[in-house]
């Protein structure tokens, strides 16, 4: 038989809506953690070395084969996920000439190439934190590789010396340290980047540093 006044009541309506303000609030944040988790977009650059297949690169200078590359990505999933981007890449290769006999001399000239990679992965979190923002990632996958163009050389190359198209196969180890991200990748060539001049598939190893949202 208690009466209650109209200031029982607007405590009550206020305190009804502060917790369900809370509730709505702790809701948003559990569904930022899991998109977190299952979408992620990011950024990269990094640098890489190049061989062609089957070429013994003991002796030879490293800087002269170094090239770098930038790009993004989309990432979603959970534990296991999907990954999807596209980067701009230099690589830099040693071609080699015999000469023709007349001289003892050979000719070797360093020839950079510039390319467009599309690159797509399926990979598994090895390990990971509590939000999926930190841990160790598991990546294979393939990617297009179109050629850009091509420097001034000993051979006089050109880009439509190259392939107009290519397919890598790729392998790639991940470390992420909340937003931030360090990547070790190999690009396996399955056909050769020359048109007509064979063992000339690429191999690619390069180190990547980013960040993602």
């Amino acid at each position: 038989g208690r009466m209650f006044d109209e200031r029982d009541l607007s405590k009550a309506y206020d305190e009804g809506y502060e917790d369900g303000r809370q509730s709505i609030a702790v809701e948003e944040r559990r569904e930022h953690r899991e998109n977190y988790k299952n979408f992620t977009f990011g950024l990269y650059g990094g640098a890489n070395s190049t061989r062609f297949e089957g070429e013994d690169v003991q002796g030879n200078s490293l800087s002269g084969r170094l090239g770098y590359q930038l790009g993004f990505f989309v990432r979603g999933g959970g534990r296991v996920f999907g990954q999807i981007g596209a980067e701009y890449l230099t690589s830099s290769s040693d071609f080699y000439q015999a000469g023709d006999g007349s001289t003892v001399s050979d000719i070797t000239s360093n020839v950079d190439q510039k390319y467009i990679h599309v690159p797509a992965y399926i990979g598994v979190k090895l390990a990971q934190s509590d939000r999926g923002i930190s841990g160790v990632r598991l990546q294979i996958g393939a990617e297009y590789a179109a050629p850009l163009g091509v420097n001034n050389n000993a051979f006089n190359f050109s880009q439509s010396d190259f392939a107009a198209a290519t397919i890598n196969g790729l392998a790639n180890i991940g470390f992420d340290a909340g937003p931030l991200f360090l990547d070790f990748v190999y690009h396996y060539g399955f056909a050769d980047v020359l048109n007509n001049v064979s063992n000339t598939k690429r191999r690619i190893l390069g180190v990547n540093l980013g960040v993602k949202f």
